[in-house]
């Protein structure tokens, strides 16, 4: 699996979705930024770059320069079912408290297995709260995980 799936606020809180205008191509499900430092008067997004500490969201549609109307999930305290690459470390229910960033450009965002480090406070996108988390229409697959979107630009 590719991307970052919404679950909802990590606190309980509605979601929040709010349309923005394309500065580039993405997929749906990819975590998405501003083009540039801030989100500007034409609202354009780009895919975010993994390490970057300003993500809005996760795009709800594939979205294209230009093009309006794209909708993004900014719900606060994010909550993502995504893949781990377990390329050189294997995720496992160890990794939970752990941050983390993720992998991959447009339509190919995992969770970079061997950047989880320890503690809330080290820097890196995502913190993982779970790991397999049941009831998700996953259960049988090992390297999915629940993280909160930590470095946020909102």
């Amino acid at each position: 699996m590719y991307g970052a799936r919404p679950r909802g606020s990590y606190w309980g809180l509605s979601s929040v979705y709010r349309d923005f205008i394309g500065g580039g191509t993405f997929a749906k499900y990819d975590l998405v930024m501003p083009q540039g430092t801030t989100v500007g008067t034409g609202g354009e997004i780009v895919v975010a770059t993994a390490g970057a500490f300003n993500i809005l969201g996760v795009a709800m549609e594939a979205g294209a320069n230009a093009v309006a109307g794209t909708k993004v999930d900014i719900t606060p305290g994010l909550l993502v079912l995504m893949d781990n690459d377990n390329d050189t470390n294997t995720f496992d229910a160890g990794y939970v408290g752990q941050v983390a960033d993720f992998v991959g450009g447009t339509g190919a965002i995992q969770v970079d297995t061997s950047s989880h480090v320890t503690g809330v406070s080290g820097v890196a996108n995502l913190f993982c709260v779970a790991y397999n988390p049941q009831g998700m229409g996953m259960n049988a697959d090992t390297s999915i995980g629940l993280y909160v979107v930590k470095e946020r630009a909102i």
